[in-house]
């Protein structure tokens, strides 16, 4: 009797914490479509209690694992960049706001070793959050509440509401860079529902993402759209026939829409991607002028949003180049190190087919981290360490022959 009440409350435990991950995306939207009428919450305080929650009950089970030691040594490296501020002149506060951002979504890693058999049920959790992302946004994008333009003017760095007006985009709750990073997920988890599954609520789903990364105007969104479409049109002849003739469809249905709206603004963010390197070049020159810092860091946010009320020395835009200013050379080849024992472990293990989404929501975080710092938003990176995670969880368990 008393063994079989151990088994129920063990059971009642992993139950609880599989609920608690498989809503993390819900709960994060959740937070941030409250922030839209309640100027007062602190999103970002909710989200890193949640997290944290998440990894302090689950911290016990960790399993030993050579990249462990990678991941832990750039969280350590990340917190001696406190030393810095003995020097940079800026207020310590800067690096504890960006702590959080920067090393609490790493626990995602963790979870996802943890979790990589729920993955299924946490992507449609995802996706239907999108859903309702996309669903607000597009109701206050066209209604304009002042409600509305109030947050937008709390999120967006130097908002012109007159700027606005003329050149919409798409930021629904999350902000438009949050839009291009997580709708680009979403049109990939689709694509490969639809390969799989061949449902219609996938192909709403892909129409809705598609919309949602176009009106975003993020260019490295654009390039994800474009690489992610390419690689499942060649991927082999069954997921070409599906993804072509749905993309087709939903181009047809969607070319009058479109067309209604105005393409001018698009078209002119797609030809100017470019740009982008030469647009982002004056930021990325203040990386010469820390000096030495850059061989072993600035101080974290140091250079990031949160330093611009103190300093001119800012990299806002570039995900590489601010952790080379804030955490130095030696942050930025740890963290790079991180990435390249990843996709060595899905080439070495053959996991292209079995860990494709995750395989490319690192490469939508790569590629977007050219243009903004979506490795550091607090938000958006859990995604890129729970894939990373997911993926040495089952690399580990072929090694081992489990599965």
């Amino acid at each position: 009797m008393q063994q079989n009440q151990l088994m129920v409350g063990h059971f009642t435990d992993i139950n609880m914490l599989e609920t608690m991950f498989v809503w993390c995306t819900p709960f994060i939207f959740f937070v941030h479509f409250l922030n839209v009428f309640f100027e007062n919450i602190r999103v970002g305080v909710i989200i890193s209690i949640y997290i944290f929650l998440l990894f302090a009950i689950f911290c016990k089970k960790i399993k030993k694992h050579y990249l462990n030691i990678y991941i832990i040594i750039y969280i350590l490296w990340s917190f001696l960049s406190v030393y810095a501020y003995l020097f940079n002149q800026l207020p310590t506060i800067i690096f504890f706001k960006q702590l959080s951002s920067s090393c609490l979504p790493i626990a995602l890693y963790f979870l996802g070793r943890r979790f990589f058999y729920i993955k299924d049920r946490f992507y449609n959790m995802f996706l239907i959050s999108c859903v309702f992302c996309f669903l607000f946004g597009l109701y206050w994008n066209y209604a304009l509440p002042n409600y509305y333009l109030s947050y937008l003017s709390r999120i967006i760095t130097w908002f012109n509401i007159n700027y606005f007006l003329n050149h919409p985009r798409f930021n629904s709750f999350i902000g438009s860079t949050g839009v291009g990073v997580l709708f680009s997920i979403s049109y990939l988890i689709s694509l490969e529902k639809i390969g799989k599954h061949n449902e219609l609520k996938y192909f709403l789903t892909m129409i809705i993402s598609i919309i949602a990364v176009t009106f975003s105007m993020q260019r490295s969104a654009y390039l994800n759209f474009l690489f992610i479409s390419l690689y499942f049109i060649v991927r082999n002849s069954n997921y070409r026939k599906k993804i072509i003739s749905r993309l087709f469809l939903f181009f047809l249905l969607a070319l009058p829409f479109y067309n209604f709206i105005g393409w001018d603004g698009i078209i002119d963010k797609i030809i100017s991607v470019p740009n982008a390197v030469s647009e982002r070049a004056g930021q990325w020159a203040n990386l010469h002028d820390i000096g030495l810092y850059i061989i072993t860091g600035y101080g974290l946010g140091a250079m990031s949003h949160k330093a611009l009320p103190y300093s001119d020395l800012l990299i806002t835009d570039g995900a590489y180049l601010t952790i080379m200013g804030e955490q130095g050379i030696i942050g930025i080849l740890l963290l790079l190190v991180i990435i390249l024992l990843t996709y060595c472990k899905i080439l070495r293990f053959k996991l292209l087919d079995e860990c494709i989404i995750e395989s490319l929501i690192i490469l939508i975080f790569l590629i977007s981290s050219f243009g903004s710092n979506t490795i550091l938003f607090l938000s958006i990176s859990p995604f890129f360490w729970l894939s990373i995670g997911i993926i040495h969880e089952i690399s580990f368990l072929k090694y081992k022959g489990k599965i």
